[in-house]
This record gives structure tokens, C-alpha cells and sequence, in this order.
């Protein structure tokens, strides 16, 4: 999830959010993206990707909101399909101090994984209690972002010139929940022209190459549990994704994308 990502001289209709403390405007959106098996050497049992994310990064009248959904359908080399889906929403406090999480997995149209709670954290470190399952309860240490918090610091430090970040993000989606989050923002990249034929204006701004290693804090592996290779624009809005599993990676390529009113606040 990334955790979330977002136009001001273009003259569109909506407004745009000056996030407090940053020079900088995000486009808060709803983005529907295509998703592909990526092709590369050692793909594992895996012949065949197809699905849809959609993506949803808003500021309501108290906070952030994120929703994410997708459903992929995974093909093996003997024929057999595996569907999984998953169903996350968040909503996180406009200074990044406080989290309401819901997540819930599927395989196969059975739901096998669920969580919900709330989290706080402060300049001390906080704590994150969850209503599902019930009684669970995990310290956070200092320095912990939400995704939200998380997303905005990437985008803070890339516009900064930044190129190195390092931090442990928490969202919920777990028992654990946490991870140590290691972002590389590599090279940036200009606007397109406006002659270019893209499915939304808010594609014509420019961006950054960034690659998100997402490590299990309780694991003892060296490698990631996921790696993401990110296109993201100066507005916060993702125009390509790869997100790379270890025995797979799929594309995430956006079909629909279209800005969010914000006037009702």
C-alpha cells in the first residue's frame, strides 16, 4: 500500500489540499488500475495474472481517508486459478497522531484473515489495540508513521531532493502490523507535453522513480516481504506500480482516474 498517494496550474475544477507544513499541493483522488503479471526470469508456478485494484485517497472534514480493494486472479502451470482479495480502509487524524484500521483478506471467496482497531502514536511512541482479534495489543515504537504520515514524508523528502528514507510504518493489515519501510527515490522525471493522451489531467505533472522494501519486523529473513518500484508524480498520484512478491510480481497500471471534490469542507 502503498500506503497512499496525489495539480494547481491547470485550472480544474476541484480543489487541492496544501498539506499543514508542506509548500506543496496533493490531488485527492479515486484510481482504478489493471493488474498484470509482470514478466522476468524466475516467476516461480506462476503462467498467468489478471485483476483490478481500486484506490481511493481522501481528506474528509477530520482526517485521511484511504481505501484500497483488489481482487487477482492467479493462473498456475497446470491450469488451476487461486483468487485473493483484499479490502483495506483506513482513517488517520490530519497530524498523523491517530489510526482507525479495517482489513480484510480472502482466498478463493472465503475470508481468511481479518483485522480491525485503532492505533496511537506521539513524539514517545504510541500503542496499537485491536477489536479483531479481540485483546490483541502491540507497543509502536518512537518514530512510527501511519501511511498517510508515511506517504506525505516521501513525497516532503523527494521534493526536498532527498534520496534516501528509512522509517517503520504501521497499518494494521497484520498481527505484526508493523514494518520497517526502506525507500530509495531514485531519478525524477518531467511532465508530459499537453498534447500527451493520458486518461486524466492529473497524469500531466511531473515525478519521481521510487523503490519501497517493506521488511517484517519479527522475521529474521534479510529479504523484504514486498518490494514496490513506484512512478510517483509530484501530486501524489501513482501512474505505475510493481509490486514484487518474491515468487511473483505484478504490474499496476491505472485504467480510471479522476479527481475528489473538496468543497464540502
Amino acid at each position: 500500500m502503498l500506503g497512499s498517494l496525489r495539480l494547481a496550474a491547470l485550472g480544474l475544477p476541484f480543489a487541492l489540499i496544501t498539506s499543514p507544513g508542506l509548500g506543496w499541493e496533493i490531488a485527492p483522488h479515486h484510481a482504478v488500475y489493471e493488474l498484470s503479471l509482470e514478466s522476468r526470469p524466475g516467476a516461480g508456478n506462476i503462467s498467468g495474472l489478471g485483476g483490478n485494484m481500486t484506490f481511493t485517497w481522501d481528506q474528509g472534514c477530520d482526517g485521511w481517508v484511504i481505501e484500497q480493494n483488489y481482487q487477482i486472479d492467479l493462473l498456475d502451470q497446470e491450469g488451476g486459478t487461486i483468487r485473493i482479495g483484499s479490502e483495506f480502509i483506513a482513517l488517520e487524524t490530519l497530524d498523523g497522531s491517530e489510526l482507525e484500521f479495517e482489513s480484510r483478506n480472502s482466498l478463493n471467496g472465503l475470508v481468511d484473515e481479518e483485522f480491525a482497531g485503532e492505533a496511537i502514536v506521539g513524539e514517545e511512541g504510541g500503542r496499537a489495540r485491536y477489536s479483531i482479534p479481540n485483546g490483541l495489543e502491540m507497543a509502536l515504537p518512537a518514530g512510527t508513521l501511519f501511511p498517510t504520515a508515511h506517504s506525505l514524508e516521501l513525497l516532503e523528502r523527494a521534493h526536498a531532493g532527498e534520496r534516501f528514507f528509512v522509517t517503520q510504518v504501521f497499518d494494521g493489515t497484520s498481527e505484526g502490523g508493523l514494518s520497517e519501510v526502506s525507500s530509495v527515490i531514485g531519478a525524477s522525471f518531467e511532465a508530459p507535453g499537453p498534447e500527451a493522451r493520458v486518461i486524466s489531467p492529473l497524469l500531466l505533472r511531473p515525478g519521481w522513480s521510487v523503490n519501497l522494501a517493506y521488511f517484517d519486523l519479527h522475521s529474521q529473513s534479510p529479504e523484504p516481504n514486498v518490494e514496490l518500484s513506484i512512478e510517483v508524480l509530484d501530486n501524489g498520484v501513482v501512474r505505475q506500480m510493481i509490486v514484487d512478491y518474491g515468487t511473483f510480481a505484478m504490474t499496476a497500471t491505472p485504467v480510471f482516474l479522476e479527481p475528489i471534490d473538496q468543497s464540502s469542507c
